[in-house]
């Protein structure tokens, strides 16, 4: 650790004595130490500072390198390592510290089986970088499959068995756990938390979410696996209309299709032109009356520029279609669909007025509301029993920005947002009597009013769904799995 004196940091080591922490002697800036046993460690640091510890005080020993070290791994008190800048990688036996190669990636991540017979060097991002492996005679380059992300802990509890744990650059939050079986590496995700945008459930053991950075995950009933997947872009939305057939769609535009082995594109990636008003597309929603009857919604933009956009599909191809015989009637995007039939259905949405669609089964007749809500959910049990809700546009923050609207089958009406709900980004209603929102809070649906529940889950629940089987679960944007109700 270290202080700040004023004339810039102080490093100290601190020691445990079993009943309390302790500041010990001032040392240099260090970044690794390992203790082999109650009088015997190491510690290693800047300009290839070695400390020991013989049981009574630190001392510093003669280095053979001056480049800062900061990784240590000792398989016992007479045989061990340390790594450092520039490729440096020093061997301590017979009691003496000397610099066996310069073959380490930088930065690094060390760990060496108790009898010293397997070990592993790992970089920050392994993909392309070196990773060394020890076979008991010399450090020698890995070229199998490796963790995919950045390595922050390394462990090896016995020869044949090692675990990785980090973060996969550019996806936030998203962890990752990597286990060596003695033959290869295998991603051992747990419970690692996950960033959703949606979910889709097939039933309590089978689920597929969507998020950051072209996430693809599985739910198997016990934790989320993450997949393979043909991009690197963020999804919006999935929809799974079987264990062998589902959709993904996201950012640029892009539509992915599962078919029960693999994800493959089926509309490409449309990057954004040069310029301010070259457009971007994006899609935030995708709902199937049936597997050969679906809809993709959300919007194309550029500049000042954004228009709401749905594409179809039926059966063989999607189709963009057209919204609007003339100007569109807002700036302003669509976030949310829902289907009562093949011939009836909504897409929401809003910008700078709320924008609302309805399918008549022929085409798409438009209707906004003079404040400007952004609607991010829509559900319903009926044709005319369909609620909707989403967030106020621009709003002074002592007013309550949430707002749900009801349709009733002639007319949208505005009801009252439960306080402290400041806005919904889901909705699930499982009958007249029974539904259940959730956003910034969670609301159940009584049948004569919304009420406010406390959330057992932290993070924003992004996603209610009921699987085939009657249960209904809500999913947070951190992959938190909660089950509200229903068999299963």
């Amino acid at each position: 650790m270290f202080s700040d004196e004023g004339s810039g940091p102080v490093y100290h080591l601190i020691r445990w004595n079993g009943t309390s922490w302790s500041l010990a002697e001032q040392a240099p800036a260090l970044a690794a130490i390992q203790m082999i046993s109650a009088d015997d460690g190491w510690a290693v640091g800047a300009a290839g500072t070695l400390l020991h510890w013989d049981g009574t005080g630190w001392s510093a020993v003669e280095s053979p390198t001056d480049t800062d070290l900061d990784e240590l791994a000792f398989s016992s008190a007479e045989d061990g390592w340390a790594a450092g800048n520039q490729g440096v990688i020093l061997r301590y036996a017979l009691g003496t510290w000397w610099v066996y190669s310069s073959l380490a990636p930088n930065p690094r991540r060390m760990a060496i089986d108790p009898d010293g017979e397997d070990g592993w060097i790992f970089g920050s991002w392994t993909r392309g970088d070196l990773v060394l492996r020890w076979d008991t005679k010399d450090w020698s380059r890995f070229y199998g499959t490796v963790p995919d992300g950045e390595v922050l802990s390394l462990d090896m509890p016995s020869a044949g068995d090692a675990w990785a744990a980090g973060w996969i650059p550019g996806k936030s939050r998203a962890g990752m756990i990597w286990h060596w079986n003695g033959a290869s590496w295998k991603r051992e995700f747990g419970n690692v938390p996950l960033p959703f945008q949606a979910v889709s459930f097939l039933s309590g053991s089978d689920a597929w979410g969507v998020g950051d950075d072209g996430l693809l995950a599985h739910w198997d009933g016990t934790g989320w696996r993450e997949a393979d997947g043909p991009t690197s872009q963020t999804l919006n939305a999935v929809a799974m209309l079987s264990a062998v057939d589902g959709w993904a769609a996201g950012e640029g535009g892009q539509v992915l299709r599962w078919d029960g082995s693999d994800w493959s594109v089926a509309l490409p990636y449309k990057d954004r032109g040069p310029g301010t008003n070259s457009l971007y597309y994006r899609f935030n929603a995708l709902a199937f009356p049936s597997p050969d009857d679906g809809w993709v919604a959300g919007s194309v933009e550029g500049g000042d520029f954004s228009q709401p956009w749905i594409s179809h599909w039926d059966g063989e191809e999607w189709t963009d279609v057209g919204l609007f015989d003339k100007k569109p009637p807002c700036k302003c995007s669509l976030y949310a669909m829902h289907f009562s039939s093949a011939d009836d259905g909504w897409a929401v949405g809003g910008g700078d007025q709320t924008l609302i669609l309805h399918w008549d089964g022929t085409s798409w007749q438009t209707a906004t509301w003079p404040d400007a809500y952004r609607l991010l959910a829509v559900d319903g049990i009926a044709a005319d029993d369909i609620w909707a809700a989403g967030v106020a546009e621009n709003t002074d923050t002592a007013t309550n920005p949430g707002l749900i609207f009801h349709w009733d089958g002639k007319v949208w009406t505005p009801y009252p947002v439960p306080a402290g709900t400041a806005w919904m980004d889901t909705i699930y209603m499982n009958s007249a009597d029974d539904g259940w929102m959730a956003g910034s809070g969670l609301l159940h649906w009584t049948g004569a009013e919304w009420q406010t529940v406390a959330s057992p889950v932290e993070g924003v629940i992004v996603t209610l769904a009921r699987s085939p089987d009657g249960t209904l679960w809500a999913v947070t944007d951190t992959g938190a799995v909660l089950k509200l109700g229903g068999s299963g």
